[in-house]
């Protein structure tokens, strides 16, 4: 039988024991003082900014077992201003057939920085850097400018890249008030437009609190008991934003859109149902749909300039419900239209169900009888919404800071010509008569 001469046999035992004993030693032990090394945290936190585009602070980080990772303490914030985008207790991060895990029991986002956190969303969707993961999480809380919370459960984050390299980012999610009901979020890069991001946000099981939506819709983002349900869609470009929105606003109070100072009173708790609404930038451009208001109060005041600025008829038993009281508040039933604004101006129909003898076209009812009828326009400039809701003046557009804000957001008037009486026009030196 062939055997190896003593010497070879010597440098065989010799070099097994290094392949099979020192070598796998010394990698342990390399793995180890890596695992384990005192500037770990510093690595982490600059590979999450790197790839994340974000500042990133990890208060430890340790390795519970092979191939699990756990991140405590970690909170991001936009990298230009500093601002808190989100804060996460603990995260284990784990790799499964070549995909990233991510896991915690918690998860704090602050509204505040929704832009900013759009922004960043963004350029992690156009980034080739980022790896496909999937992230977890018990609870994710979302905070208010004023301390509100909005509170969802069961949160699924997936992303996955096309064919282009191009993220593409899934959110689902329960809320805790309405079990079962999802709620949706999907965040990608168009690729036959590579500078548009398109979010679009999926409600119609589940209400959502009106605060969230205070960048793309002030007036309800104003309130705290107001909610939302319905589709949102988001297209983000260099140099615009467009968003369209149809869905159901509950509980918005009508005080917001009234000034005290005025007399101009109008109260109550609105539901608008949106069949569809488009803004550009920060600019309404268009919006159809239905407002009812169950019962409210409104001022005599107001009820004139809804006679004086949106020529609405008044039915027979308005005046002397007015009586001598201009200040006084009259309770009504019901207060319901529908509307339709465009840059054309602002179409109103009236559509209260509460009247006894079934008139058509009544815009307010009072103890079962018409008060207010529709417009006598089909069109109306969208100045006199601004007249009607603003502090009384002779001009054109009130000279105040609040009739600004709500003009810079209604649509530009058309300049394309418009057939007779087909937009209710007023002169300024016969006081209000039309022409």
């Amino acid at each position: 039988m062939f055997s190896f001469h003593e010497t070879t046999q010597r440098r065989i035992c010799r070099w097994a024991f290094v392949a099979f004993a020192i070598v796998p030693t010394l990698l342990a032990l390399g793995t180890i003082i890596y695992v384990h090394r005192p500037w770990r945290e510093a690595d982490w936190q600059q590979t999450l900014s790197r790839q994340l585009h974000v500042r990133a602070e990890i208060g430890r980080v340790s390795n519970p077992r092979p191939g699990i990772t756990r991140l405590a303490d970690v909170r991001l914030a936009d990298l230009r201003t500093g601002q808190p985008l989100c804060a996460i207790s603990e995260l284990r991060a784990s790799w499964h057939g070549g995909e990233l895990s991510l896991r915690c029991d918690e998860l704090q986002v602050h509204a505040a920085q929704f832009s900013a956190l759009a922004t960043t969303l963004s350029t992690c969707t156009a980034s080739a850097e980022l790896p496909v993961f999937k992230l977890q999480a018990d609870l994710a809380k979302i905070v208010g400018p004023q301390g509100q919370m909005f509170v969802l459960a069961k949160l699924q984050l997936r992303t996955d890249a096309d064919d282009s390299r191009s993220l593409r980012w899934q959110l689902r999610a329960e809320t805790v008030e309405q079990e079962a009901n999802p709620l949706k979020l999907s965040v990608e890069q168009l690729s036959d437009e590579p500078q548009t991001v398109r979010c679009v946000l999926n409600s119609q099981a589940a209400r959502i609190p009106g605060w969230l939506m205070a960048d793309v819709l002030p007036s309800v983002g104003q309130s705290e008991s107001a909610s939302f349900s319905g589709m949102l869609q988001l297209d983000s470009t260099v140099h615009q934003l467009i968003c369209t929105v149809s869905g159901r606003f509950e509980n918005i109070p009508l005080e917001q859109w009234s000034d005290a100072g005025n007399n101009r009173h109008l109260q109550g708790v609105a539901t608008i149902a949106l069949e569809h609404a488009r803004w550009k930038n920060d600019r309404l451009e268009q919006a159809h749909g239905n407002l009812v208001v169950q019962g409210g109060q409104a001022s005599n005041l107001l009820l004139e300039e809804f006679v004086k600025r949106l020529y609405c008829r008044p039915a027979p038993g308005l005046a002397n419900r007015r009586g001598s009281l201009p200040h006084a508040n009259q309770t009504f039933d019901e207060l319901a239209c529908r509307f339709h604004l465009t840059r054309e101006g602002i179409a109103i129909t009236g559509t209260c169900k509460s009247c006894a003898d079934g008139t058509l076209g009544c815009l307010l009812a009072i103890d079962g009888q018409p008060m207010l009828l529709e417009p006598q326009y089909k069109y109306l400039p969208v100045a006199h919404l601004v007249q009607i809701f603003s502090a009384p003046t002779a001009y054109w557009l009130p000279a105040s800071e609040e009739a600004h804000a709500m003009a810079d957001t209604l649509p530009l008037p058309s300049v394309r010509p418009v057939k007779q009486k087909e937009v209710a026009s007023r002169s300024v030196s016969d006081g209000g008569s039309s022409k």
